[in-house]
């Protein structure tokens, strides 16, 4: 049987026969053609001393939030061996999510979005006291949940809805108390 290598996966991405596992022993590579048994194909290479969280697929592209690494883009026209295309910068990036015009990036306190062609930056929200970000998604909008510590120390979650770029971050902002 196949499996990420005995690690517990953070995330779980899958393009046709093949899915992709961020563990703690780097991006795993499964072949899940055979559902009932899945066979591993190894790790993406040089992804082994890298923090990894959150990844995202669309069309032909891998991207992988790797903390203090930054944002790694891969190119799967070899789903079995990606190649690697770019690296967005980033202090402590925690998830990213891609859509046909751009690229989202949740750092610890800061939502970067670039254009999904050429990884060009286009604008940046930053919460400075929030604590960690989540990009959430539900068709046709995009959610980015920012928690942090309010001046009471208290936690707190805002969400915000992405309709479109040009709609940055309107019309829905929810604030919870957790």
């Amino acid at each position: 049987g196949g499996g990420g290598g005995g690690s517990k996966p953070k995330c779980v991405r899958a393009l046709g026969d093949y899915a992709y596992i961020t563990t703690k022993n780097g991006v795993a590579i499964l072949n899940i053609s055979n559902p009932s048994n899945p066979q591993s194909l190894g790790y993406i290479s040089g992804t082994s001393n890298m923090i990894l969280e959150n990844l995202d697929i669309l069309n032909n592209t891998l991207a992988v939030s790797a903390h203090e690494d930054g944002v790694l883009i891969y190119s799967l026209s070899s789903q079995i061996n990606p190649q690697l295309i770019t690296i967005l910068e980033s202090e402590n990036a925690w998830t990213v999510h891609m859509t046909e015009d751009y690229l989202y990036v949740g750092d610890e306190s800061t939502l970067s979005i670039y254009q999904a062609d050429g990884y060009n930056f286009v604008a940046s929200l930053e919460l400075p006291n929030s604590i960690k970000i989540r990009i959430l998604t539900c068709a046709p909008s995009l959610y980015v949940s920012f928690r942090f510590r309010g001046m009471d120390q208290d936690l707190w979650r805002l969400v915000i809805e992405i309709n479109e770029l040009n709609e940055l971050f309107v019309p829905a902002i929810f604030v919870i108390d957790l």
